[in-house]
């Protein structure tokens, strides 16, 4: 499908061209790299591989006293 970007009329050459050649360089490499990461239909979110998740109770010990 297709994605939308919104573009500030305040942004650099420099800065658009920035986020040009990110979007080329995804559509270039996107069979390899899609690899790196699964899918969490749970959350709607795309997650590397080889991070550790968090999950909610991870931080129980951050709000006891």
């Amino acid at each position: 499908g297709w994605v939308r970007l919104s573009m500030h009329p305040t942004m650099t050459n420099e800065e658009l061209n920035f986020i040009l050649n990110a979007v080329k360089q995804i559509t270039e490499n996107i069979s390899d790299w899609e690899k790196d990461y699964e899918f969490d239909k749970g959350v709607g979110e795309f997650f590397y591989k080889d991070t550790p998740r968090l999950k909610p109770n991870d931080f129980d010990d951050w709000f006891t006293l």
